[in-house]
């Protein structure tokens, strides 16, 4: 085995222990990725990638559709869209066997199809539909384990903020992938409702059914869930046309979820700026785990790690499906 490469084993060794005493993992892979990055190539030349690949990395137009999507989500959590395509989930299906559970997993799917802050999607719906399973009884481990596994829906289903991460590392079209992350989104939701279902038809106590609403109500309950559709196909359908670009997107998708918000008159000056703070907050860490990580990248291709693992992989007589699974 060449020293190069052992020395690229030994720092994701020295990286993984970083990060099992609890250091950022930002700033480990930073750590990590400078430091191999001075081994392969001296003192000067990675202190100056230090100094100015940060800033090369991130003078990014595709990266500012990042902050939009978030931003858009935000708008949408604090005008109470999350909310609102909850309670028409529960409405529709709370008199089912785990009607609230597969509520929130539909929700939750929901609302990522308007909210590009995919790590805040749990996060919203631990406030909005924790409280209502907890009160009508449903199995504790169920409605945490429901929204934990469904809130990573906002990964998957457009427009979400990790594929277009994933797009500029694999240097892959960012539209492409958005729109190719509707049909896995629509299969993890329908695993999700139908073990949840199956279920919780299995063990009733798990989730007691709900009184049953009017179809009068259920048909009503719909009119809420207008903003949800209009951002999702004014998005998606943008992207696909040709309209605007995925970074253009991000740019109409805010001021859409913006402006449907004010026309509902659920968004004030007070919620406009905490929106735009802890849109801020979510950036910064979110950037700088994109500076560690493209560290790290750097140091591995040095190592020649990444070339004799993609060496490897290709000199397999698989399908690519199997190595895909």
């Amino acid at each position: 085995m060449e020293i190069s490469i052992v020395i690229g084993i030994i720092g994701i060794v020295v990286l993984i222990i970083l990060m099992i005493c609890g250091m950022h993992i930002a700033f480990a892979l930073g750590l990590t990725g400078l430091a191999g990055i001075i081994v392969f190539s001296g003192w000067e030349a990675g202190l100056n990638s230090a100094g100015y690949s940060p800033f090369t990395w991130l003078n990014n137009y595709h990266l500012a559709v990042l902050p939009l999507f978030m931003l858009m989500g935000y708008f949408a959590f604090y005008a109470g869209i999350a909310n609102d395509v909850f309670e028409t989930a529960k409405k529709w299906l709370g008199s089912f066997p785990g009607g609230l559970p597969i509520a929130t997993a539909l929700g939750n799917a929901a609302f990522a199809a308007c909210s590009g802050a995919g790590g805040a999607t749990a996060a919203v719906f631990t406030k909005v539909s924790l409280p209502p399973m907890e009160a009508a009884g449903i199995d504790r481990t169920l409605a945490v384990g429901t929204i934990a596994a469904s809130g990573t829906l906002a990964a998957l289903i457009p427009p979400s903020g990790l594929i277009v991460i994933y797009g500029l590392f694999a240097e892959q079209s960012i539209g492409k992938l958005l729109i190719a992350g509707i049909i896995p989104g629509i299969i993890s939701v329908l695993i999700y409702s139908g073990g949840i279902f199956a279920r919780c038809s299995i063990n009733p106590k798990l989730a007691p059914r709900q009184p049953s609403y009017s179809w009068k109500q259920r048909l009503y309950s719909l009119k809420y869930t207008w903003p949800v559709l209009v951002i999702f196909f004014l998005i998606l359908g943008g992207i696909y046309t040709g309209i605007f670009t995925p970074t253009e997107a991000g740019g109409v998708g805010a001021a859409g979820v913006f402006l449907i918000a004010l026309s509902m008159r659920r968004l004030s000056l007070s919620k406009i700026r905490t929106a735009s703070i802890e849109t801020g907050s979510m950036m910064i860490m979110v950037f700088a785990l994109f500076i560690g990580a493209k560290f790290f990248l750097c140091f591995m291709a040095l190592s020649g790690i990444t070339e004799s693992l993609t060496t490897w992989v290709l000199s397999l007589q698989v399908s690519r499906y199997i190595i895909l699974a």
